[in-house]
């Protein structure tokens, strides 16, 4: 039989009584009865544990018995002096006849300070048998489980199918865990099972469970962590530690690259409007990109720190990629972006620019059913922005059509240049004309004849008041005899023109830049972004913590701009930074006025349109920045801030020049900020007024600059040397 019996929190006893009697026994034995052991309770003493035991007889007549102690498993291994039978003889045997019935008490004593191999818990076997039986081979025993420890164990690992423990996980070894209170402060790590556990812990008592070395960038703890009220039993395990890994991403954009410089940021770099597959061989995945937007992305990696292969296929015949299409990245704490550059073939998939060149009617505006068709003598270039390469044609027909041949994809400006004496550009220059396999056409232009003057009354121009003018693209702003492009008022005196060709001014360049003559030619930017740019100060608002607190301008009946969208009846706000994602048109019954002392960024995700007046006062800044177009209205006579268009800004005009008035725009102007091929566009149409008032005018504002914030600054460093004995000291 076999039984267990609980008589205190520390000691669990084991009874096991062999009722199995040899033949050998029963040559010695009185009767057929087993003795019986009982235990009569333990006494706890200074220097050892004293468990009181008594044999019975359970024979009519005297028996002689056998006692022995030992422990297990390596019974009968005696305990060398761990253990003793006091009232007996010779140690750890005792040897006793017992009368028929009778009982008689044995004491089994326990050094206490003896520390037992296996920690948590000892056994001690008392055999009883009749004297015959020497070797106690049918003897009967009472098995002790003295339990004095208790023991924590578990297992750290990842959760690769996420349904919890199972053989498709890793488990990770060498992971540091921590244990305390209770005065254990131990420290442990996983073995190459993943496995920890901790011995020797006061039973029943309450511990709190850490993993400490937890690599952040490849894996998450699932769970508690730390573990607290972990009590400490016989075996107390399954106190396991769940991981997940963290996701990362690949991601990037495949352009096209003309001139293969492998930069994205300028003008003249396209998307490649095909699909292709990008893979990661080493870790099987792969993805496709858009060919509406040339992205792709890879999802689902791992920070499993070694060097992966990214590899691009799917290109056409004769078509190459910038620096290889195998391109070596390690997933390090972060998702990486890695953009492809393909240059395509110089023989192959080339296309064609065409249009029409109209005389303009007396209107200053292209209208294709009133215009009659240019006949005389032109040249059409188209210049590809990335890498400054044109192509030209001189040949127009009776209907003033032209065509230029072998144009690769790409973004061109578009230009005529070489016109009959008599005629001059309205519309000189188209910027912007992507290429992406196929032909364009209705690039169209507009001219005027001269009449003998730079100045009829039917051009349209504009003029920069106070500030440098930047032209990177090209342009033809035809200025009236005694204006100049960029003039001076009575604080301000004219700004530097800095401009590209095709350029024209309508004479002497230099002449009409300003009255200073301040002209330099052929100077671009050489920052590879603008700093206007929507992604630009995004990521300086990102960068500097303060992006977090955007407020969208439309949401509910209560957000600057009400629930709807795209039209906006602009709301009185306070300073701040405003987002919307998609087009926006703010369209108030009257003049806009943003707060004194007060600064506004307003980002847009699309287009921007303006169709009412906006002023800011002294001491406020306001910044408009949009990754789309930024058109302002025909009726909008002033606008107040800074406007910055990653592609075009467009000035419409009214429908009767005579009666439309005047754009005067407080501030600065930015077109083409993200490097798009945008262009400034201005058909503010003045009528009779052109030869004597611009249609736009720009007035530069130094307050707007001066009051902005502090991150959409940056500045200027000057460097000089300085002695050593000039150096602060600490």
């Amino acid at each position: 039989m076999l039984r267990f019996l609980k008589l205190t929190s520390l000691l669990i006893f084991l009874f096991m009584a062999f009722a199995v009697v040899s033949s050998s026994q029963k040559a010695f034995a009185t009767c057929n009865k087993n003795p019986t052991l009982l235990y009569d309770g333990k006494t706890d003493k200074a220097s050892s544990v004293i468990y009181h035991l008594r044999i019975r007889n359970n024979c009519s007549g005297a028996e002689n018995f056998n006692i022995r102690v030992s422990e297990l498993p390596s019974e009968p291994r005696n305990f060398q002096g761990n253990w003793k039978i006091e009232n007996g003889a010779t140690n750890t045997v005792f040897k006793k006849s017992v009368n028929g019935t009778e009982s008689v008490e044995v004491t089994v004593a326990r050094n206490t300070n003896i520390y037992q191999p296996d920690g948590n818990y000892y056994w001690v076997v008392i055999n009883a048998a009749i004297a015959s039986d020497s070797n106690y081979k049918d003897s009967i025993s009472l098995v002790y489980i003295i339990v004095n420890k208790g023991q924590v164990s578990g297992i750290v690992y990842v959760d690769e199918n996420n349904n919890g423990l199972d053989s498709k996980d890793t488990r990770l070894a060498g992971q540091t865990i921590k244990l305390d209170p209770q005065g254990a402060n131990k420290e442990n790590k996983t073995n190459n099972n993943g496995v920890y556990k901790f011995d020797n812990l006061k039973l029943n008592s309450d511990h709190t469970i850490r993993l400490t070395n937890i690599n952040n960038c490849r894996y998450i703890v699932a769970g508690n962590n730390p573990k607290t009220g972990v009590n400490a039993g016989l075996y107390t395990n399954d106190v396991n530690f769940k991981l997940t890994n963290v996701n990362y991403r690949i991601f990037g954009t495949i352009y096209s690259d003309l001139n293969g410089d492998g930069d994205a940021n300028d003008t003249g770099e396209g998307i490649y409007k095909r699909s292709v597959k990008i893979s990661t061989p080493g870790i099987g995945k792969n993805a496709t990109s858009d060919p509406a937007t040339g992205e792709y992305v890879i999802t689902n990696l791992h920070d499993i720190g070694e060097e992966q292969d990214v590899v691009l296929s799917g290109l056409r015949p004769g078509e190459t990629v910038v620096d290889g299409a195998t391109k070596i990245t390690k997933i390090e704490c972060g998702n990486k972006r890695i953009n492809f550059y393909i240059v395509p073939s110089s023989s192959t998939f080339l296309y064609s620019i065409g249009g029409v060149i109209y005389v303009d009617d007396g209107d200053g505006v292209l209208n294709t059913a009133q215009d009659a068709p240019y006949t005389g003598a032109a040249t059409v270039t188209a210049t590809n922005i990335a890498n400054n390469i044109s192509s030209s044609t001189d040949s127009l027909d009776n209907s003033g059509r032209y065509a230029i041949q072998n144009i690769q994809n790409g973004n061109y400006r578009v230009s005529i240049r070489d016109l009959d004496e008599n005629y001059t550009a309205i519309t000189g220059t188209v910027n912007g004309v992507s290429i992406n396999n196929g032909n364009r056409t209705g690039i169209n232009f507009l001219v005027r004849t001269t009449g003998g003057t730079d100045n009829p009354s039917s051009g349209k121009w504009f003029q920069g008041v106070g500030g440098d003018m930047r032209v990177d693209t090209g342009l033809s702003n035809i200025i009236p005899s005694g204006m100049y492009f960029s003039t001076s008022d009575s604080l301000m005196q004219s700004g530097i023109v800095f401009a590209s060709n095709p350029f024209t001014l309508g004479g002497d360049n230099t002449d009409k830049a300003n009255e200073n003559k301040w002209l330099v030619m052929n100077h671009k930017f050489a920052q590879s972004a603008i700093k206007t740019s929507y992604a630009q100060i995004r990521g300086n608002l990102v960068n500097g913590g303060v992006f977090k607190n955007n407020i969208s301008i439309f949401g509910d009946d209560a957000s600057p701009c009400g629930s709807g969208g795209p039209t906006c009846n602009l709301k009185s706000i306070a300073g701040g930074i405003y987002t919307a994602d998609g087009n926006v048109t703010i369209d108030n019954s009257s003049e806009y006025n943003f707060r004194d002392n007060s600064d506004y960024i307003i980002l847009i995700k699309g287009n921007l349109r303006i169709n009412n007046n906006i002023t800011v006062p002294r001491g406020s800044t306001a910044l408009f920045s949009a990754t789309g177009n930024i058109t302002f209205g025909p009726n909008l006579t002033r606008a107040d801030g800074i406007y910055s268009a990653d592609n075009d800004v467009k000035i419409e005009s009214g429908p009767d020049p005579d009666n439309t008035e005047q754009l005067i725009i407080q501030g600065s102007v930015i077109a083409n900020a993200g490097k798009k091929g945008g262009a400034f566009i201005s058909d503010r149409n003045l009528g009779a007024d052109n030869g004597t008032r611009p249609g736009v005018q720009i007035i530069y504002r130094p307050d707007f600059i001066l009051n902005a914030p502090e991150l959409l600054r940056y500045r200027n460093y000057s460097f000089k040397e300085i002695a050593p004995n000039a150096l602060p000291r600490d």
